[in-house]
């Protein structure tokens, strides 16, 4: 019976899974089910269902974006659409995606590339989602997009703008 822990405790060491927690590939997907197409029960919940998936800079801008896009909410008069990005922050389109088709992962030590190949209908385009291993899991740092340009590029201009334009 010795035997058969060690062994185990050497598969659980060796693996990917069990070093690093799930792979980065399986990270982008499930964040990406999130973003494209969230369970019932995570409507309504802002980041919350998602939020383990984020790098804690990345989690703090978006928060940061979200607080912000409220405070211009309550200072704009009522006939005055308040500066917003009206669009889900995570795709270049207004339209968002329809589906992520495929992931690619190339990893480096404690980086890892995923190119996430999205789809609308017969468009289709390929970001690169940066992750970083951290506390044993992998997390997305930014979102890179095939047109140019990063999330967090995007969240530091909305937060430049003045509140009504």
């Amino acid at each position: 019976m010795r035997i058969s822990k060690n062994f185990l405790f050497v598969l659980l060491l060796a693996s990917p899974a069990g070093f690093c927690g799930e792979p980065p590939e399986q990270v982008v997907k499930q964040f990406y089910r999130w973003a494209i197409r969230p369970a019932p029960a995570e409507i309504g919940r802002g980041l919350a269902p998602v939020q383990q998936l984020l790098g804690k800079e990345l989690y703090a801008a978006l928060e940061a974006q979200q607080q912000y896009e409220a405070a211009c909410a309550a200072i704009v008069p009522a006939n005055i659409k308040p500066y917003s990005i009206d669009q889900s922050p995570f795709f270049v389109s207004p339209d968002k995606a329809k589906a992520l088709h495929s992931t690619e992962a190339f990893i480096t030590g404690n980086k890892a590339l995923v190119g996430a190949k999205l789809v609308y209908d017969e468009l289709a385009w390929t970001d690169t989602v940066v992750l970083r291993r951290s506390q044993g899991m992998w997390v997305i740092q930014e979102i890179q997009w095939q047109e140019g340009g990063s999330l967090i590029e995007r969240l530091a201009r909305f937060a430049s703008s003045r509140c009504a334009e």
